[in-house]
């Protein structure tokens, strides 16, 4: 049996690829890309770009961690005073008589504005019976 396992290893050995076979294999082989020739090993090279990119992690955790602490202690106090309920009421009520007064000061200079005009048309009525009261041009008697 030892004889036939040995008869079918050596007629295996004498087997030969097929020529179609031979040249698309030499084509695969020869357009294969070169390995480049480099001084840093590839496995160097990667665990460098993994150290680097550890690094640009680690820098901006402190710039948005700055950057928080900047917002807590400077940004927040204002916003959080602008959330005060109790504060914006007696400012908005604050407000609301300013209006008032300035509203009541502005009617009350144009009252003021009107009635000088009416009083220069009723003038200018009595010198001239004669003219009529469309004739005359208001806007020559506003302030």
């Amino acid at each position: 049996m030892e004889d036939q396992i040995i008869k079918i290893l050596q007629s295996a050995h004498k087997l030969e690829p097929d020529q179609a076979f031979k040249n698309r294999s030499r084509a695969l082989i020869l357009n294969l890309p070169k390995p480049k020739k480099s001084i840093l090993r590839f496995g160097i090279f990667e665990s460098l770009q993994f150290g680097a990119a550890i690094g640009f992690a680690t820098i901006l955790l402190f710039v948005l961690a700055g950057g928080l602490t900047y917002f807590i202690a400077r940004v927040s106090p204002t916003l959080l005073a602008s959330f005060d309920e109790k504060g914006l009421l007696e400012e908005a009520s604050g407000l609301d008589f300013r209006i008032q007064l300035g509203e009541a000061k502005y009617f009350d200079d144009s009252a003021q504005q009107i009635a000088a005009v009416l009083e220069e048309i009723s003038k200018q009525n009595k010198k001239d019976k004669n003219s009529n009261s469309e004739d005359i041009n208001l806007n020559s008697f506003i302030l």
